[in-house]
């Protein structure tokens, strides 16, 4: 792994923020006070205009007219300033401009540690694929950015490339855990049981997760980045035709999947395996959230895999009157590439969305979770029927 000196450019109009950032030898970008899309950069007399008073992926600002402008703005900064690390907090004007250069030209990334802490998909998307922290909140947010004018920071180009697997052992069964935690403690999470009670039981277990590579060491841990409506894209050229169908499909669905976390995430995971040769008998999906359970149909065309959904609780958007039609469809489009549907209980059961009659839903035995999932997985890897 290669790494670089960076200078990070923190985009926000809080003073505070400001006066910090420009203390550590940071550059700092504002609006014009009277031109909301002029661009200032601190120690550039070059002032810079954008297209849209806000960055969106999914509102038009990859269109063939504002592409050409937003690209400019990364150049302005490349122009201006020493390999630009944009730092930025969630739900904010140029968020998706960071996500965008990220995905687009390999940036690095960092986020403002705001509180309350954002609950969006986009903020989740975005902590989990900063190199680094700028905290002035206390919220314990780890790694903080050097509090350095240049910060070294391991190649984002590393960081996203996969290693190609090694020998694939074809008389292992082999099983893929699929999770986005969201909790402070991820290892308490089911993602992580489903992991440690498979391992422990002899079967060749490999997590997949969001964020960062955090080391060449984290042996069987897939590291895939979520840069939220960014991973529609991997270069600057405007969306093609079928990406525009499809963002203008979604917007115009009740039940809004990209602003669930991990709505977007689906995208990165299969761009990360399509470069990849694992082999998987077993792929188990693991939520909440569920934004992307649509991995399962991957997981049936790539590796022919049987498919584990544990939703352990119902989306809620299924009984939520405003959407409720569109996410069960959303939900039983899920379930149709599901082998196996997990719940924690009878009356969650009762919830699921059924492709079929005979949809196979469960509850696990909680007296002996790790028994009973070694026994759910390998008979699926057999393809027999189990009791």
């Amino acid at each position: 792994m290669t790494a670089r000196l960076h200078t990070p450019v923190v985009v926000s109009e809080d003073q505070e923020i400001r006066s910090e950032a420009l203390r550590r030898g940071w550059r700092v970008v504002t609006r014009h006070p009277a031109n909301p899309q002029v661009l200032m950069l601190s120690g550039c007399g070059t002032p810079c205009g954008i297209p849209q008073p806000t960055m969106s992926i999914f509102h038009g600002s990859l269109d063939p007219e504002s592409l050409p402008v937003w690209r400019y703005v990364l150049n302005w900064l490349t122009r201006f300033v020493h390999n630009p690390l944009l730092v930025v907090q969630a739900d904010d004007y140029l968020t998706d401009l960071a996500l965008w250069a990220s995905a687009t030209r390999n940036w690095p990334i960092g986020a403002i540690d705001t509180h309350p802490l954002s609950q969006s998909a986009q903020a989740y998307a975005l902590h989990g694929s900063a190199v680094g922290f700028l905290s002035l909140a206390g919220t314990g947010l780890e790694p903080e950015l050097e509090d350095e004018p240049l910060v070294l920071v391991q190649s984002t180009a590393d960081m996203r490339e996969p290693e190609q697997a090694g020998t694939i052992q074809r008389d292992h069964t082999r099983v893929l855990v699929v999770g986005y935690p969201t909790t402070d403690d991820p290892e308490s999470s089911r993602t992580f049981q489903w992991a440690r009670e498979l391992s422990a039981r002899g079967l060749d277990t490999d997590l997949a997760l969001p964020g960062r590579k955090r080391s060449s060491t984290e042996g069987r841990i897939h590291r895939i980045p979520d840069l939220g409506q960014a991973n529609l894209v991997t270069s600057e050229a405007p969306l093609s035709a079928s990406l525009d169908q499809f963002v203008r499909f979604e917007q115009s669905r009740p039940f809004q999947i990209r602003e669930t976390v991990g709505g977007m995430w689906g995208w990165a995971f299969e761009r990360y395996f399509d470069r990849r040769r694992d082999e998987y008998d077993v792929v188990i999906i693991v939520g909440p959230p569920c934004g992307y359970f649509d991995i399962a149909s991957y997981a049936h065309r790539k590796w022919y895999a049987r498919v584990v959904l544990d939703y352990e609780s119902p989306l809620p958007e299924v009984v939520d009157p405003a959407v409720s039609e569109d996410a069960r469809d959303v939900a039983k489009g899920w379930n149709f590439n599901a082998d196996l549907i997990v719940v924690r209980d009878r009356p969650a059961a009762e919830a699921v969305v059924r492709s079929s009659p005979d949809q196979r839903v469960e509850v696990p035995d909680h007296a002996d979770l790790g028994g009973w999932m070694e026994s759910r997985v390998t008979g699926l890897a057999a393809h027999t029927f189990f009791g």
